[in-house]
């Protein structure tokens, strides 16, 4: 059974993989799901966002769960209700535990390396992240969340 929990996770390991961080907010304010507990999460290479990340937290309610423990993530993720990420190694994590898992990719990201998985949705905005519209994330999150309540 699900947590509730809801992880975010604005990060990747190069910065043309990221889906723009301002949007995470508008994300987060478009998803109506009850009972919602709202985690961030941040790794070693999104030093450059920890600062802006933990605005967002603070503004949307969340945890920031900030480079956890490689042997306890697995299990936490698995047990969530919804992983949204960029393309990246949380996101993969995420769809192999068999989390519900909405991966962004982006202009930079190779369809061949989509994540997988009954549960997993991939957005694809290879022509931009401006046509990811954070309406457009929020309604497949819910579709996913929605078939595996």
């Amino acid at each position: 059974m699900s947590s509730g929990e809801i992880v975010l996770a604005p990060g990747a390991g190069s910065a043309a993989k990221r889906w723009p961080l301002d949007r995470w907010g508008q994300l987060a304010q478009e998803l109506q799901l009850p009972r919602a507990r709202w985690t961030i999460l941040l790794g070693p290479a999104e030093a450059d966002l920890r600062e802006e990340a933990r605005s967002l937290a603070e503004a949307i309610g969340a945890e920031v769960l900030d480079t956890p423990e490689l042997e306890s993530l697995p299990a936490r993720l698995a047990r969530s209700r919804l992983f949204v990420g960029n393309d990246s190694g949380p996101t993969h994590l995420a769809a192999a535990t068999g989390c519900p898992t909405l991966a962004l990719f982006g202009p930079h990201s190779q369809p061949r390396w989509e994540p997988r998985g009954a549960r997993v949705m991939v957005v694809r905005a290879y022509a931009g992240w401006e046509s990811a519209a954070p309406e457009e994330v929020a309604r497949r999150a819910t579709e996913l969340v929605e078939v595996d309540p």
